[in-house]
């Protein structure tokens, strides 16, 4: 009898053993399952969020905007630059790295532009020191070494309509702003010093990067008469 009942007791707890292996097994497998499905999940969610920023990286420029936003030519995906101002066919960009752009297609309505690459530009080395020293060896002369110089200065505005907030109460008007009221000072105290300047205040408008080109016909009138 005795040995019926201990092989009763060791058969249950054999049969409890393995019901309690079969449980962790299934359990560790649910776990498994679900930590996998969880990290399918997280890694789905992530690419949808990088997807979603991509998508809204790319759209920040072409949203409604009030701001230029000027592609290269040979790829329309190809972002130039970006400009608070109009532009216009015939504008010139150079960027940070040298090179020049010129637009050749502007469309106001979207305010998107095409330029296309021209070449890489040498920029002019600027020696600031020389540039002090000449200043201060101008500022020691006379007016009079001015004068006995003969040379004319000429001065004229690229972009006529810049103001001044505190004085104009406006940062542009368009047509002569604030800019003028410093130009005329600026050559009445040439003159002062001796100095023949010739001032030339024709309007280069709108304000816009075209506004250097279209300038330089009035540096050119200016040097012919120097």
């Amino acid at each position: 009898m005795k040995d019926f009942k201990s092989e009763m007791f060791i058969k249950k707890v054999l049969n409890f053993i393995v019901i309690m292996m079969v449980s962790i097994f299934a359990s560790s497998s649910v776990c498994g399952y679900k930590y996998v499905e969880k990290t399918q999940t997280s890694k789905t969610a992530n690419i949808n969020k990088q997807s979603a920023f991509a998508e809204s990286e790319q759209t920040v420029v072409d949203a409604d905007r009030d701001y230029y936003a000027v592609y290269r030519i040979e790829n329309a995906e190809e972002l130039v630059f970006l400009s608070a101002s109009e532009i216009a066919v015939g504008d010139q960009y150079i960027s940070a790295d040298n090179k020049l752009y010129i637009v050749e297609e502007s469309d106001k309505k979207t305010k998107t532009a095409k330029a296309r690459y021209i070449e890489d530009v040498k920029m002019p080395v600027y020696n600031i020191a020389k540039k002090e020293n000449q200043v201060k060896e101008i500022s020691s002369n006379s007016s009079t070494a001015y004068a006995e110089t003969g040379k004319i200065v000429g001065v004229y505005h690229t972009h006529n309509d810049e103001c001044y907030d505190y004085a104009d109460g406006t940062d542009s008007i368009y047509g002569k702003g604030g800019i003028h009221d410093v130009g005329k000072k600026f050559v009445g105290n040439l003159q002062n010093l001796g100095i023949k300047v010739l001032y030339d205040e024709s309007l280069h408008l709108p304000h816009n990067s075209g506004a250097y080109t279209r300038s330089q016909a009035t540096a050119q009138s200016l040097l012919n008469q120097g």
